[in-house]
């Protein structure tokens, strides 16, 4: 189980370092916003999707967002800027999270992955305060 739990976590955060790999500046943002997608699409679908599989992968990134605690006025922009991606980039099933066994501790993970990918996209935005 460790070993498994230890293998996530070091092929996320090798995609973590991947993002932050010196580019061209369009390459590094095209780079900035798979990764965007991926962890939050990823993260969205396990930690809501599992629980309701009935709900589309918009609906389930907007929840995502809800349950992470971001401002009602900013969830609405973000899952929008999030979900345009949805069309250009191919479409996974989970990838990271494949079993229920360690739930919480990669609940925890996804919430501090998607920290780092909401800032980033707050930023974009202009959402900071």
């Amino acid at each position: 189980m460790k070993n498994i739990i230890r293998n996530k976590a070091v092929f996320a955060l090798s995609l973590l370092f991947l993002s932050n790999i010196t580019y061209s500046s369009e390459e590094k943002n095209k780079l900035d916003e798979v990764m965007l997608y991926f962890t939050l699409s990823q993260c969205s679908e396990y930690v809501i999707g599992t629980q309701h599989p009935d709900k589309t992968l918009d609906e389930n990134i907007t929840t995502y967002l809800d349950y992470l605690r971001i401002d009602k006025k900013d969830i609405s922009l973000l899952s929008q800027e999030i979900i345009k991606f949805k069309d250009t980039l191919p479409t996974l099933g989970p990838v990271l999270f494949k079993d229920n066994a360690n739930r919480d501790k990669e609940v925890s993970f996804c919430a501090i992955a998607s920290v780092h990918y909401i800032e980033q996209l707050k930023n974009k935005l202009g959402l900071t305060k």
